[in-house]
């Protein structure tokens, strides 16, 4: 739906039929630029995150102490499958 807003306005903007309103409409769309610039960025920086998050922690495993091998004395006593 917000798809189909901006490429009506964009539309509108191509055909020239906002004319008498072009001040508001080239304030509209700049900040809708703006706007998609902003949010544009904030994906890529989550997603950036997201994935160096994931990938550090694996790249952790490669180096566990030993004790992490180690059973617990609790485990002998609790029953389990």
């Amino acid at each position: 739906m917000f798809v189909t807003w901006i490429m009506n306005n964009f539309m509108d903007y191509v055909n020239n039929e906002h004319e008498d309103e072009w001040g508001w409409t080239l304030a509209a769309r700049i900040s809708t630029l703006a706007y998609l610039i902003f949010v544009g960025f904030g994906i890529l920086f989550f997603v950036t995150c997201r994935l160096f998050l994931t990938v550090e922690s694996f790249l952790s495993l490669r180096s566990l102490p030993e004790g992490s091998f180690e059973t617990v004395p609790w485990s002998n006593y609790w029953p389990h499958f």
